[in-house]
Formats: C-alpha cells, structure tokens, sequence
C-alpha cells in the first residue's frame, strides 16, 4: 500500500519539476533570441539540465528532452509571431542544447549520487558475529 501512495505523491512533485523544466527551456529559448549567442545559450542549457539532474537523477536525459526542445520551439514561435529573421546556421546549432543538455543533465544526476553516497549514515556491519 505504502508503494501506490509513493508513486502518486513521488507523479504529484515531478509534475512541479516537469513545469519547472518547460519554464527554464523557454527561459533559455528566450536567451537564445536576445543575446544571438549560442555558447551563452548551450551554457544556459547545461546549466538548467545539471540543476534539474541534481533534483530528480532518475531517468535524466527527460531533462535535456524538455529544455533543449524547447530552444528550437522558442525560435519557431519567434519566428512566426514577431518576424524574427534567423540564420539557417542559427537554426541548427540550436540543437546543439542537446548535447549540453545531456551532459549537463547526467553530470547532475552523477553529483546528486555522489552525495548520497558521502551523506548516507554508516550502515552497521552485519557479517560480524557476536
């Protein structure tokens, strides 16, 4: 029983990290639009995607899925709403997000079990015989 209400509170806060992720992905489309700078862009990504490995490690390539997607949407969405000219280079190495975006996410995930380990209370040994 103790399992099911796990699983629906653990489904309940991934939501808020899911809206979270949406939110930084766009953050970083938004970036990505007003600086013209992809290595400030591709920073940012891998930046958000280490925060939110470190958070939830479980299953950390989500993370790079939602915010580098949302860096070419963003310029998508640019582009038809408010006529934004871009490059087709541009456009393109918008992508790049995703290779960031994995590293940043999985180098998230790695400190997060790095720290469990060195914050883990010693386990008593139960080999030894009294």
């Amino acid at each position: 029983m103790d399992d099911i209400t796990t699983d629906a509170t653990n489904k309940k806060s991934d939501a808020l990290h899911y809206i979270f992720a949406v939110v930084l992905g766009i953050g970083a489309g938004i970036v990505d639009i007003r600086l013209s700078d992809l290595l400030v862009t591709a920073v940012f990504v891998m930046i958000a995607t280490m925060m939110l490995g470190l958070l939830r490690p479980a299953r950390a390539w989500r993370w790079m899925v939602i915010v580098a997607a949302c860096v070419p949407m963003v310029q998508l969405a640019a582009h038809f709403a408010l006529q934004e000219k871009f490059y087709s280079s541009h456009i393109y190495l918008a992508f790049s997000g995703f290779l960031t975006g994995t590293a940043g996410a999985y180098a998230g995930a790695f400190a997060r079990m790095g720290i469990d380990l060195l914050m883990l209370p010693e386990k008593p040994d139960v080999t030894k015989k009294a």
